[in-house]
């Protein structure tokens, strides 16, 4: 399959894209910053394409569903969405920092997904328990929920090694500098941003669960795990506004919001067995 190869092929761009950006971290040349952020953007727009004909390819198969099932592809549409996410941030705020630590997670995923002999590639039927109409919007809620959360993550990281001074204005870390009143901001956002597709990802949820094991909510892993996720973000949220947290302890909080996020990513991707969510390997 075609998409296949084009997956295969970016996993090679992301690597390269790491390695230059960590480059313009190490050497501050504004030449390699600009060649990462160009080789990045090619790899975003070949992964939206990828990303297509999977999903057009699936219906030439007659099997024809949202291309979001299985490690494989969950594993490649949270990398698409975390890498169209921190294009947005680089743009809009002027700055490359946040890319030493989210193109490694991107490029981790798409090896994992592309070079594992253990994850099937091939496009395969959605299971019967993830068939209907919800579950579109709750699959893909979902994982723009874990691309929001990745960015807070690496936002809070900033924020706290400027915290302890190890990145400032004057030392040889300053390319990557941002102040820390903006990584705050940013983190909130995206928090905000997360916490909403959560909502509607548990919510839809509890629809479909309702249609197929005939109860709102079963305590399957996959729901355990989000939840608890979900609560975490929302005392980040409630604490902004009613005690005013800002700083540190929001930066702490989402750094575990993030853990749990990954744990939830991890059973809902079913590359940890135990959930109902697939019954099917693979």
């Amino acid at each position: 399959m075609k998409n296949i190869i084009i997956y295969d092929v970016l996993t090679y761009i992301y690597l390269a894209s790491t390695v230059l950006y960590l480059l313009y971290v190490l050497f501050r040349k504004k030449q390699i910053g600009q060649i990462a952020t160009g080789v990045t953007c090619i790899a975003c727009a070949a992964h939206v394409a990828a990303f297509i004909l999977r999903w057009i390819e699936s219906y030439q198969a007659g099997i024809g569903h949202l291309p979001i099932r299985g490690p494989y592809e969950c594993l490649t549409f949270s990398a698409g969405m975390i890498v169209l996410m921190y294009l947005v941030i680089e743009f809009t705020i002027k700055t490359k920092a946040f890319s030493a630590f989210v193109l490694p997670c991107v490029s981790v995923m798409m090896i994992y997904a592309t070079l594992n002999s253990g994850i099937n590639s091939r496009i395969q039927p959605m299971p019967e328990v993830l068939q209907g109409k919800y579950m579109t919007y709750h699959l893909t809620s979902c994982f723009v929920g874990y691309g929001a959360f990745t960015i807070s993550w690496a936002a809070s990281i900033l924020f706290l090694l400027n915290s302890v001074r190890i990145i400032t204005t004057s030392n040889s870390l300053k390319k990557v500098f941002v102040p820390s009143h903006l990584l705050d901001e940013i983190s909130y956002k995206m928090i905000a941003i997360g916490f909403i597709m959560f909502s509607i990802m548990l919510v839809t949820g509890m629809f479909h669960s309702k249609i197929v094991w005939g109860r709102y909510w079963e305590w399957d892993p996959v729901q355990t795990w989000s939840l608890l996720t979900w609560i975490v973000y929302a005392i980040i949220l409630h604490g902004r506004y009613t005690w005013r947290w800002r700083g540190e302890i929001s930066a702490t909080l989402s750094i575990v919001g993030f853990g749990l996020s990954v744990v939830s990513f991890l059973v809902g991707a079913g590359l940890v067995s135990g959930s109902q969510h697939f019954p099917i390997k693979g």
